[in-house]
């Protein structure tokens, strides 16, 4: 059953649900939610052995070889909006 409660930090009345106190993985009934995702995609730039597919790393930990995190450059893309050009001289 709910209960009304006053927060004392905020003096607002809230409302307390305590039945649905029960999480996400309580309902599952050990059948996973989602499919686990595969070790390694040779499509995936993001996985390791595919470090061709992305450009040049700046860092990776551990230094190694092997790696956990690896920091690389950010690709500049082109600007969406161009600044107008401001011509100078007579036309």
């Amino acid at each position: 059953m709910s209960e009304l409660r006053l927060n004392l930090v905020t003096r607002e009345w809230v409302v307390i649900a305590t039945e649905r106190a029960k999480r996400p993985t309580d309902y599952a009934n050990g059948v996973p939610l989602k499919a686990p995702l595969p070790e390694h995609l040779s499509s995936c730039p993001f996985c390791p052995g595919n470090e061709h597919r992305t450009p040049q790393e700046r860092h990776r930990l551990p230094d190694d070889g092997s790696w956990t995190v690896r920091v690389r450059v950010q690709v500049a893309l082109e600007p969406l909006a161009r600044s107008p050009t401001v011509q100078t001289g007579e036309a």
